[in-house]
Order: C-alpha cells, then structure tokens, then sequence
C-alpha cells in the first residue's frame, strides 16, 4: 500500500505482537519485523511507535477499554492496533486524521469500523495521558522506591537526530526544520514532530540515525 507512514505502522504492529506475544526484546524483534523496510525513517518510525506504546501500555489499554462496551481481548488485533494510534497521535503528535490515514488501513471490516469508533470518541474527549507511565504492578514491586523516579524517565522523549544527505544543506535544513545542528550533515529535533510530516522526508533528504550511531562512519569518512 503506497500510503506514507502505512509500511512504519504494519512493522511497529509486528513488533509490538512479538515483544508481547513471543516475549522477545525490543532489539531482538526489530531483526524480523523491520525486514523489507527500505527506509530509515521508516524504520526509526517504527521503533518511536512501538516503543511508545509499550512504554505507555497500561496507560494506553485504559483509555481502550474506556471507548469501549467490552473490553477487547489482550492479543486482538484492533486493541494493537489502537495502541500505536494513540501513541502515535498522543506521544508523537501526529494529527489525529494523519493517524486514521495511516493505521487503519491495517484492519478491515468491522474491526476496522470498531478501531476508528473507539480511537474517534477518544480524539472527542481530548484524551490524555498521565506526566508518567503507569508501571504494572509486578515491575513497580520489583523496582520499589524507584518506579517512581524511572517512570518519569520513561516519559521523557529522547531528541530526534537527522543525518543529512547533503552536507552543504546543513545550515539550510536546520533552519527549515526548527532544529539545531551539532555537526556537518546532522540536525537534532526535539521529538516529538510525526517523521513522515516532515520537509524532506519523501525525497529522502535525510534519514533519522542517532547521532552517536552515526559517528564512526563520519571518523572513518
């Protein structure tokens, strides 16, 4: 499906299935589920939105199961679903109707009609999440005094780093995008911008890769 940002929901949808169903680590999932993505913002998109959503799980399960008459079983599709929509639009701030767009297409049918019903009614209420993720109960017992003090951690979103395709453009893109350049051929953004929004995205004037990542290849280079 040729739908920008479609390709970075259906692999953060396989991740989240295999970290929750299979128990495997974000790291480990990311091997299989992120095969045949071809991009690299493609890819970091996928991780943001899995990552988000795991994060905020409990959080996010809550206001599911509040737009809903019965709760949605763990594993059903449409609550996974639903859970990167509202990360998506809750933790990125990709625009509700750029979130439609692009997770529903996932489902079909009546589960699809049920996704867009509950995460509609959500967008009315102007639903939000708390200044820290829940911890289920079992991680707050293990982690005692502090649950608290990491889940704050938990809730602050890491800067997105972009690496230019063009060095000469530094200054340029810096300047369009609102960011502030570290080096040659990087930008740092604060997170929180949808990736797929961005200028520059669909010509592949940059890729998103950490900057520490990026840095043995520009020693080397």
């Amino acid at each position: 499906m040729d739908v920008p940002g479609y390709p970075a929901r259906k692999a953060a949808l396989r991740l989240l299935d295999a970290v929750l169903r299979r128990g495997e680590t974000l790291d480990v999932a990311a091997h299989g589920a992120l095969q045949g993505i071809k991009g690299a913002a493609d890819k970091a998109l996928a991780r943001a939105l899995a990552g988000e959503a795991l994060r905020w799980l409990t959080d996010l399960d809550a206001l599911i199961d509040s737009a809903t008459r019965q709760p949605l079983p763990e594993d059903a599709k449409p609550r996974g679903v639903l859970r990167l929509m509202l990360a998506g639009w809750l933790r990125l701030e990709t625009p509700p109707h750029a979130v439609i767009a692009t997770a529903l297409p996932l489902l079909g049918g009546g589960p699809r009609r049920l996704a867009h019903g509950v995460f509609s009614t959500l967008v009315k209420r102007g639903a939000r999440l708390p200044a820290a993720p829940t911890l289920p109960g079992a991680v707050a017992a293990r982690w005692g005094e502090r649950s608290a003090a990491i889940a704050r951690g938990l809730a602050a979103l890491p800067p997105l780093d972009l690496t230019l395709r063009d060095p000469a453009e530094t200054d340029s893109w810096a300047e369009r995008l609102g960011g502030a350049s570290l080096l040659p051929c990087h930008v740092r953004l604060p997170r929180g911008a949808a990736v797929e929004s961005l200028e520059g995205y669909g010509e592949g004037a940059w890729w998103v890769q950490d900057l520490a990542a990026s840095l043995p290849a520009r020693l080397l280079g």
